[in-house]
């Protein structure tokens, strides 16, 4: 799970504790596992830093065969997991950009 445990742990503890059923199994293959049982009315939330883990890309995969709903979180604009499989473009955070005095 490298650099994305800590807050995909982190996020299924927060979501159980306000009576959400979460988890964030470590294992690569356990991921791919309980999302093959997920089905249209769950989430699956996939962390990555890269959004090129091949363990992950297969657990979002076996979700979307389900026809779980996907969302993604990484840190680059364009990556695998948020373009190549998954059908649903994501929206771009709108940002602020501050304008110099005179310029």
């Amino acid at each position: 799970m490298g650099t994305s445990a800590a807050p995909a742990a982190d996020a299924a503890y927060r979501l159980t504790a306000i009576g959400c059923r979460a988890g964030a199994p470590a294992d690569g293959r356990t991921r791919q596992l309980r999302a093959s049982l997920l089905d249209e009315d769950d989430v699956i939330v996939a962390v990555s830093r890269t959004g090129r883990g091949a363990e992950r890309l297969a657990a979002v995969d076996a979700a979307r065969s389900r026809e779980a709903k996907i969302v993604a979180i990484d840190q680059r604009q364009v990556t695998i997991l948020r373009t190549a499989r998954c059908p649903a473009q994501p929206r771009r955070a709108r940002t602020r950009t501050r304008r110099r005095a005179g310029g």
